[in-house]
């Protein structure tokens, strides 16, 4: 499958990046995120995680992608949950390690999915 024909949501990131580091879809969705953060409440940052999943190897990055799978397969029914975007960013960071058809991510959905 080319990168033609996967939905959009599905292809890899390739945007410019800004003074800080981020892209549009990052600053997105770091406004999606912190829009939904409760006061007061202690939470890992989107550019924490990300930057703690970049600094796994191979296979801790997929047992760690593994568990955000699941996790947000079980928190499904909470669209608030970061889970979500946990497991968005393991998608992103497994092609940004393998290419478009994220092979660290695959292998670990097919673990999750079978557990």
């Amino acid at each position: 499958m080319t990168t033609a024909t996967l939905p959009d949501f599905m292809k890899p990131i390739v945007a410019p990046v800004g003074e800080d580091g981020l892209n549009e879809r990052d600053r997105d969705s770091l406004k999606r995120i912190n829009s939904h953060q409760p006061k007061g409440k202690l939470r890992v940052s989107y550019t924490e995680y990300r930057a703690r999943i970049a600094g796994l190897d191979d296979a801790a990055f997929e047992e760690e992608a593994k568990s955000k799978i699941w996790l947000s397969a079980y928190a499904a029914n909470n669209p608030k949950s970061d889970y979500h975007w946990h497991c968005d960013l393991c998608y992103d960071e497994s092609v940004r390690r393998g290419g478009e058809k994220a092979p660290i991510y695959s292998a670990a959905h097919k673990r999750a999915s079978s557990s």
